[in-house]
């Protein structure tokens, strides 16, 4: 999994669970397409690594809406840069 891959696959789990979850606007999107425009989990100077986003995906796809309230993304997602 690349860098650029691990983008485009995070913005569409991230958005489509906030999407479900009803709360793209408490979030500051519009919309699901504005959502994936500019939800990022890595920054320019990343130095990624892809074994922690596999687990920041599989950690999307099993947060549920009510884990939302409690932060905003696994922490394993704040961990694919090191």
């Amino acid at each position: 999994m690349t860098q650029e891959s691990f983008e485009e696959d995070f913005s569409e789990a991230y958005c489509s669970l906030l999407e479900a979850c009803e709360v793209l606007t408490f979030y500051g999107y519009r919309n699901v397409g504005d959502c994936q425009d500019n939800a990022t989990a890595t920054t320019q100077s990343c130095d990624f690594d892809d074994d922690k986003a596999e687990a920041c995906l599989d950690d999307i796809e099993k947060t549920g809406c009510a884990d939302l309230w409690e932060q905003t993304v696994p922490d394993s997602c704040t961990e694919v840069c090191s």
